[in-house]
């Protein structure tokens, strides 16, 4: 694939993270299928409902997987600096708990055990841990994960990410993407505006398109990093036409999982700019 042949060129330091993604599309297509045929062959009447549960987790992580590595393949092909990127990835994630969550109506936020000692500031974004396997690369483990809110507060040793969904939330600039024929995904060629509701709900008001109608479910949150680094915020659910602008939509968004089934994020830090004349 051009990514490839691109990454060909880097030196060894960039390309052995550029590889735990650049793997071809038809690998993670086939660990998605062998997790579904995984839980129909486990499935009979000594099989308990936490297992099939598990398993089914972990085909929609492997999908999930799926659909952000596409959409990185899509920024390699175009933009050579994305082995970079990766090359300090490790640097760039930090593993936290979740410790306690906001209990006022309307507000939806959580408290996590890392903070300014590990290398975390008000705005990094912050993304639920998916399940992971042993020795897992971090590119390869962010794959996995879907961003869920930023940085709020950030003390020494803990921190406070505001979700999404929280209804302080709104204009966050998002894109929707939908499969393809071939087997990859398309992303939407304009922007929409999330907005938080409270309660875990989010909303996508006066799109320009009725995505969902479209084919277009999976919403991809900002650009991060150089190049840009989509990851999932949620899928798109329903859409009603906007009463005073027919033309327009405002469409529903559902996070991949409830704040209280998180239990592990990845804060996304930025490295600290280089001293002066260096």
């Amino acid at each position: 694939m051009a990514a490839s042949a691109l990454l060909s060129l880097l030196p060894p330091a960039w390309t052995r993270w550029a590889s735990a993604i650049l793997q071809p599309v038809a690998w993670l297509q086939h660990l998605a299928a062998a997790a579904t045929r995984s839980a129909a062959r486990h499935w009979d009447e000594r099989s308990g409902a936490a297992e099939v549960l598990r398993l089914r987790e972990e085909n929609e992580a492997l999908r999930r997987q799926l659909l952000h590595a596409a959409v990185l393949l899509d920024n390699l092909g175009q933009q050579l600096e994305a082995a970079a990127f990766l090359g300090g990835a490790d640097r760039q994630i930090v593993p936290a708990r979740v410790i306690a969550a906001d209990a006022r109506r309307g507000r939806s936020t959580l408290r996590l055990s890392r903070g300014r000692a590990a290398g975390i500031a008000v705005g990094d974004w912050v993304a639920a841990a998916g399940i992971e396997t042993p020795d897992e690369p971090a590119a390869a483990r962010l794959m996995r994960c879907w961003l869920i809110g930023q940085v709020s507060e950030a003390a020494p040793y803990v921190s406070t990410v505001r979700l999404l969904s929280d209804r302080g939330v709104s204009r966050v600039r998002v894109r929707l993407a939908r499969p393809t024929a071939a087997g990859g995904w398309e992303r939407s060629p304009v922007e929409a505006l999330l907005y938080g509701l409270g309660d875990g709900r989010m909303e996508i008001r006066e799109a320009p398109l009725d995505f969902v109608s479209e084919g277009f479910f999976a919403v991809l949150g900002p650009d991060l990093g150089q190049p840009p680094l989509a990851l999932t915020v949620g899928r798109a659910v329903r859409s009603e036409p906007v009463p005073s602008a027919p033309l327009f939509h405002n469409i529903e968004v559902r996070a991949w999982q409830t704040p209280d089934a998180i239990s592990t994020v990845y804060v996304l830090t930025q490295p600290e700019p280089a001293p002066a004349g260096r």
